[in-house]
């Protein structure tokens, strides 16, 4: 899973004195990250390139069926 650090935290992120490291990851703010869907591709590790990073649009809503 990817996590996201502040510059300043990188160093301390990948330092074999920091335990557990994940105090780090908080601190975000919203507005440094944007949310958009993506294909399904990126869940395939051999899938690569830069077409992953691409926004597409959802269909639209229907309604969840069991069947």
């Amino acid at each position: 899973m990817p996590v996201l650090l502040t510059k300043d935290g990188i160093s301390q992120w990948l330092s074999d004195d920091v335990v557990a490291p994940l105090h780090l990851a908080n601190g975000i703010p919203d507005a440094a990250v944007d949310y958009v869907p993506v294909s399904t591709d990126v869940n395939n590790a051999r899938n690569h390139g830069s077409h992953l990073l691409d926004a597409i649009t959802l269909p639209e809503e229907t309604p969840e069926t069991l069947f």
